[in-house]
């Protein structure tokens, strides 16, 4: 991934919209659309069968993924959602199979992601002309040390939104805050992750330490952006209004 963590999540309340609002299942077998089709020949795909959670099809889940990444590969607002849509594709399947199975191993999201991919880039080819934007998805893929970064994240955000404002502006901005206040922070952060594994035992005091100084750094900027936003909801509102106003 050539973005930070922030400009990734930035883009999630917009890709989760477009998820959302494609079919969720497929009602019509007899005349079925392409994608549902090729969903429908995929109903034995053994590493489709993990979608098998919320009361779901596999080739409902199938279907509702191929429309969306035609609309991500056909977009033209940038690479914003090329790129970007596939990383929300990767959260969205894990929290799907975080559901079933009740853990935060990626072993089987990686395996679900990848095979959907295959499916729709092989479909793709197969029947449209034209370039696959999305296929560096599989090369770039999200990486392990970063995924947990992304999920917390965006999850905290999410939570603040949902019980403030649910504006995807709003959203935005709160992410562009609090990546100008963490860039510093993770710097930190990695620092303190190289020292606690070159430093020896009899230094090791200092890690705690810079530990403890990080996580509440953390924690109060945390709170302080809930409560700033949580009661000054309404004027930012009001100013982001009168700013598209004038």
């Amino acid at each position: 991934m050539g973005k930070s963590i922030y400009e990734i999540v930035v883009h999630f309340p917009q890709c989760k919209r477009e998820l959302g609002d494609k079919p969720k299942e497929i009602t019509d077998y007899k005349n079925p659309t392409y994608w549902a089709k090729l969903c429908i020949d995929n109903t034995h795909n053994l590493k489709l069968s993990h979608l098998n959670v919320l009361n779901r099809k596999p080739q409902d889940i199938c279907n509702q993924v191929m429309e969306y990444l035609a609309y991500v590969n056909g977009s033209s607002k940038g690479e914003s959602l090329n790129e970007f849509g596939c990383e929300y594709l990767y959260y969205w399947i894990y929290v799907l199979l975080h559901h079933k199975y009740n853990t935060v191993i990626t072993v089987h999201v990686d395996e679900v992601y990848d095979e959907l991919l295959n499916i729709f880039i092989k479909g793709y080819i197969e029947h449209f002309v034209g370039d696959i934007k999305i296929s560096r998805c599989l090369k770039d893929r999200t990486k392990e040390i970063d995924f947990p970064k992304i999920r917390a994240i965006y999850d905290i955000y999410h939570k603040i939104i949902t019980h403030t404002y649910g504006n995807v502006e709003n959203f935005k901005y709160v992410v562009d805050i609090m990546n100008k206040h963490n860039k510093q922070i993770e710097s930190v952060y990695d620092e303190v992750s190289k020292s606690s594994i070159t430093t020896p035992c009899k230094s090791s005091i200092t890690t705690p330490i810079m530990i403890t100084i990080l996580v509440t750094l953390l924690i109060c900027i945390f709170i302080f952006v809930l409560l700033k936003f949580a009661k000054c909801g309404l004027w930012i509102q009001r100013a982001m209004a009168w700013k598209r106003n004038h």
